[in-house]
């Protein structure tokens, strides 16, 4: 089974619920003519292994490196016991051909998540049972960052922003998380019903300005449509009566940034708005402030290829600092400084020939006007 990100073909094997999961997700379709790029295995136990290790932690986090005979073993985990999720990364990243990636998770997830299934769910931002969280970490944690290496591979990138599409042409929002990427979308979507979607998080991008959408759920928090009864009312529509209860309890209680969901694109907007790919038209990148009123102007096409760079590495932090410590034990690892600066060269081809703007959003401010000053620049 393998699912596209633009050039870039992914396959996926093994047996456990998460990759379940994972297929359903991103939409996974039965493996065609095409040669995989990546091929992700899933699995229940890693295989035992020495070699030298570098490990380091973060908060309560405790992330370990170590080469096996040639094979990168990624573990994260707790800082006092317990690993998530161990990757063995069996090629170099970045070289041509399939590259082959085992992930491992703990073979009694699917027990426990029986039994704990009311209590995570009551915990959970989103309102999920253990094997759901563990789906979505793989893919925001170890297949968006493997996928970015070999995206990179060929030519492409991923790039942290939001998308829409008219006839054919794409508009992103770009920025850090929590700058208003989301809150613009489904604002502009709610009020001009001849937009189309195309990516929310992650996209691809192509150094010729092609923009392919990321099969991904939207992941929509309380605050991205408090000010959009249009897009809320959709939002709870599709939800369950028990998913909804959370929702608006832990809004209340805990605020809007505690509670989120994550639906499909089609289920929000209708496949009829849902696009995978366009030519870029336009790129916003957004900025926060603390005063005065939102405006936009005009900005080089280079410094945005360098912020988005800086932002994508933001988002891939995690397992892309591990794979930088994995460069000290092979010779043909890469780092995060290689990594963003390819992605950026990406972006500069790709945003050279198109209008780049800058837009400063104080907090705050009422998201249809946020849409509406976004796309007072764009000429479609």
């Amino acid at each position: 089974m393998s699912a596209r990100l633009g050039r870039l073909v992914i396959e996926f094997d093994g047996n456990h619920p998460v990759r379940d999961l994972i297929e359903s997700e991103l939409g996974i379709t039965p493996a065609g003519a095409a040669r995989p790029d990546l091929t992700i295995h899933i699995g229940a136990e890693p295989p035992r292994g020495e070699g030298p290790r570098l490990s380091g932690s973060r908060l309560a986090l405790r992330h370990s490196v170590t080469n096996i005979d040639g094979v990168l073993r990624v573990s994260m985990g707790m800082k006092y016991g317990g690993t998530f999720y161990t990757v063995d990364v069996h090629d170099p990243l970045l070289k041509p051909g399939n590259v082959r990636a085992d992930v491992y998770i703990g073979k009694n997830l699917k027990a426990w998540s029986r039994v704990t299934t009311p209590l995570s769910m009551l915990f959970s931002r989103d309102a999920s049972n253990l094997l759901e969280t563990a789906a979505k970490n793989v893919i925001y944690e170890i297949i968006d960052p493997l996928a970015e290496y070999r995206l990179l591979s060929v030519g492409s990138s991923l790039v942290h922003a939001s998308g829409l599409n008219r006839r054919g042409r794409t508009v992103l929002l770009a920025g850090t998380g929590g700058v208003g990427k989301s809150t613009s979308l489904l604002s502009a979507m709610s009020s001009d019903t001849s937009l189309s979607y195309i990516g929310d998080d992650m996209m691809v991008v192509d150094p010729d300005g092609t923009v392919h959408r990321h099969p991904k759920r939207i992941q929509v928090y309380a605050y991205n449509v408090a000010g959009n009864p249009d897009a809320r009312r959709s939002l709870l529509a599709d939800m369950s009566r028990g998913r909804r209860l959370l929702w608006r309890t832990r809004a209340s209680l805990l605020g809007a940034k505690q509670s989120r969901t994550r639906v499909r694109a089609e289920e929000l907007f209708g496949a009829e708005r849902v696009d995978d790919s366009g030519e870029l038209g336009c790129v916003i990148w957004i900025t926060p402030t603390t005063k005065g009123r939102p405006g936009i102007q005009a900005t080089d096409a280079s410094i945005l290829a360098g912020r988005c760079g800086v932002a994508l590495l933001d988002e891939l932090w995690d397992f892309n600092r591990l794979m930088s410590l994995g460069s000290l034990l092979m010779p043909d690892g890469v780092n995060s400084a290689d990594l963003q600066a390819r992605a950026t060269e990406v972006y500069s081809a790709a945003f050279g020939s198109v209008p780049c703007f800058e837009m400063v959003v104080p907090y705050r401010t009422d998201p249809m006007h946020l849409a509406d000053v976004a796309l007072s620049v764009v000429d479609w």
